[in-house]
């Protein structure tokens, strides 16, 4: 089970760094790199953490904390948007769809943060 949940973690992960990398590098005039990151960043955590979530090895309070996190980040990604009318003109549809991906990539840790069967 922790094999299966760590392996849709990192799916979960390679789908977000097809969204980073298509609004990183192609584009041609303005890339935003800021999701990349973010998607390498989920390339680590997200397997370890659904492996964890199959265990049983975290706490509540750990995997509210990294919801919090999560949802941080997803926030934080569209600040650039908000402040740039030709960022957001390239980048918007793009990002809107990888932050549905990213909640959707969050909604097992926000399961695990309420419902934990020790």
């Amino acid at each position: 089970m922790k094999l299966f949940a760590a392996s849709s973690g990192l799916f979960l992960a390679a789908i977000l760094f097809v969204c980073g990398y298509a609004m990183a590098f192609l584009h041609d005039d303005s890339g935003y790199s800021a999701p990349l990151f973010a998607a390498m960043a989920a390339a680590v955590v997200l397997p370890f953490t659904y492996g964890m979530k199959a265990t049983r090895r975290m706490s509540r309070a750990r995997f509210r904390v990294l919801f919090a996190a999560m949802m941080i980040v997803a926030a934080a990604l569209w600040i650039p948007l908000v402040n740039s009318a030709a960022l957001r003109a390239d980048h918007a549809p793009a990002l809107a769809v990888f932050s549905i991906i990213w909640v959707i990539a969050s909604l097992p840790v926000l399961r695990a943060g309420i419902r934990y069967r020790p």
